[in-house]
């Protein structure tokens, strides 16, 4: 593993990657000097704690890695170091955008949207399906951290991933889920809910139906929620498909992906459309 050292005034020297209308809370993206092939990602946060904790996050992604070989897993390469502090990872640069954009683009055919999002449904599949021995969820599920390159998908933030004894972090999906008190969902003492494979479909599930009612339905009632899908099946989408959305917030249920079922949404047409962009 490359090891990079730096002073405070090489960081200041550091170029910058604009992350505008990115979610990134964590960290700033550098382009890495004389190396155009990799960037750096260094850590906003000076608590030891916190970064001790990532640095075992990011070893515990190697070593699942290593064995799993998930071409789609932007893997870190390296580690920064402030003098003896370690501050941050090295990770490879890939070309593209995120599928937040990607997928929020007009131009963009909603057949090659579905065949986006079908792409991130098989890498967490592939996550979900690893040895069982690494409790492996990917965890922070949301559009910005999966990369669109030549029509192929990436996963970045791979340290912040579920692995072994890393904890996984909470994103905006379930801090808001978290609100709703629904116990099928592990929580730790504090109430939060722990990131697993359920929560991992989850949130897969509503970044599948931003793309397609064009809302965020995780922050509407269950109640509307539930009559938004009631809607869906009146009006002839795919039984199957709707169940795995109903599935989220049924406490007797496993959570079902919606990837085996979304080819049924391959050429709707302009009536199906609009109904699936009314919301309550």
């Amino acid at each position: 593993m490359e090891k990079l050292i730096l002073t405070e005034e090489e960081i200041d020297e550091l170029l910058p990657i604009d992350l505008k209308n990115t979610i990134n809370t964590e960290s700033n993206i550098y382009y890495m000097p004389n190396n155009d092939e990799k960037l750096l990602k260094i850590y906003d946060k000076s608590d030891t704690d916190y970064l001790d904790k990532k640095l075992k996050s990011i070893q515990n992604v190697i070593k699942f890695n290593k064995d799993e070989k998930i071409e789609e897993l932007v893997v870190p390469t390296g580690y920064i170091y402030l003098e003896d502090l370690f501050i941050g990872e090295i990770l490879p640069k890939i070309n593209g955008e995120t599928s937040n954009k990607y997928l929020h683009t007009k131009e963009i055919a909603f057949n090659k949207k579905i065949e986006i999002l079908k792409k991130i449904g098989i890498l967490l599949k592939k996550i979900n399906n690893a040895n069982p021995k690494y409790e492996a969820c990917f965890s922070d599920v949301h559009f910005d951290n999966f990369m669109v390159s030549d029509e192929n998908i990436y996963a970045v933030d791979t340290s912040s991933m579920k692995i072994l004894d890393s904890e996984g972090i909470i994103n905006y999906y379930l801090y808001q889920l978290g609100e709703m008190d629904i116990d099928k969902y592990d929580v730790d003492y504090a109430g939060i809910i722990k990131p697993n494979y359920q929560t991992d479909i989850y949130c897969y599930v509503m970044m599948v139906l931003k793309i397609l009612s064009g809302s965020d339905l995780y922050i509407i009632s269950i109640e509307n929620y539930n009559k938004y899908l009631d809607r869906l099946l009146e009006n002839g989408f795919d039984e199957k498909l709707i169940e795995s959305f109903y599935s989220v917030y049924e406490e007797d249920k496993e959570n079902i992906s919606p990837l085996p079922h979304l080819d049924t949404l391959y050429d709707l047409d302009e009536k199906k459309l609009s109904i699936a962009r009314k919301i309550f």
